[in-house]
């Protein structure tokens, strides 16, 4: 009987200083993906966060307080909510050795702006709109969610990059966001505008063909393109107080209606997804079971050719 691979959960330790706690609803939507989920003490130096990493097959950071704005390289705006400074940290080393050692690592809501932090960029303090309640969020083509996978060339620009999935089946996301010829028409053209601007040349214009073909290509920081609010999107559930403004080394991948990031990647890295939404409230609804999936399609890969278990 295959092991199951043991994922690292970072624990939540905001609201007391002496206890640390987990949602149940978190460690069930990984052992429902067939992961052994353990809730970790947390690091305090970079070392204790190495030696952690080095017999885990996966880490999920999840959601809970906000993070230190001096950690993004901002001035305090004193509207911060639930701040741990310890908490801060030892996640932040997580998330540091993770992206270094090519540890696959999901991280929900909170967990995605750690990653977005870790990756050198920066957070909104606030936006109020995402509170609480629904938003639909339209997925870029290149998300690793929808195509499965990336290659070692941007299909815009040609350059290089490595990401690869064994899983290439985007159909359902397709479906979901209602990807129209006016919808791509409108991608090409939000493409071409921003590499024009970033770069002083437009992009030839990429077809909804070219979208339909476009498994096994990854897109890179310049060229990454999104859904338009002209698509019915996919709904998710919000309950954040800040959110991703720069994504630093990482590329956005997932926007709401009103240009809020909502995903994060890492193209080059085995696995690194965050995303704002909280897939675990239900993992039986598609997106959710397409992270789930995912995510434990690569931590067992990490166990088999990384750690030989």
């Amino acid at each position: 009987m295959r092991k199951r691979p043991v994922v690292a959960v970072a624990p939540r330790c905001e609201q007391c200083s002496d206890k640390l706690w987990l949602r149940e609803r978190c460690m069930k939507f990984l052992s429902g993906a067939g992961l052994e989920p353990v809730m970790i003490l947390p690091p305090d130096t970079a070392d204790d966060a190495a030696e952690l990493l080095s017999i885990v097959s996966g880490v999920m950071l999840v959601g809970g307080g906000d993070i230190r704005p001096f950690r993004y390289g901002a001035e305090d705006a004193g509207i911060g909510r639930g701040i741990s400074d310890a908490r801060d940290w030892s996640e932040l080393l997580l998330a540091h050795g993770a992206i270094k050692d090519g540890v696959p690592l999901l991280g929900i809501c909170r967990g995605a702006q750690v990653i977005a932090v870790a990756l050198g960029g920066g957070l909104k303090q606030s936006v109020p709109a995402h509170e609480s309640g629904e938003h639909k969020i339209y997925l870029s083509p290149y998300s690793i969610l929808r195509t499965g996978s990336f290659s070692a060339e941007c299909r815009c620009c040609g350059s290089d990059g490595i990401y690869s999935s064994s899983v290439t089946d985007g159909s359902a996301f397709d479906e979901a966001n209602n990807l129209s010829a006016a919808d791509s028409s409108l991608i090409s053209e939000k493409l071409n505008s921003s590499y024009a601007a970033e770069h002083g040349t437009a992009l030839e214009d990429i077809s909804a063909a070219a979208h339909a073909a476009s498994a096994g290509f990854f897109t890179c920081d310049d060229c990454i393109p999104f859904f338009p609010p002209s698509g019915e999107g996919i709904s998710v559930n919000s309950y954040h107080h800040q959110s991703i403004s720069d994504p630093g080394d990482g590329a956005i991948t997932a926007m709401a209606e009103d240009g809020v990031a909502e995903m994060i990647e890492l193209p080059g890295h085995p696995f690194c997804l965050g995303v704002q939404w909280h897939p675990e409230i239900d993992p039986t609804d598609p997106l959710s079971h397409r992270i789930a999936e995912l995510f434990a399609e690569s931590v067992y890969r990490r166990q088999k050719e990384v750690l030989g278990i």
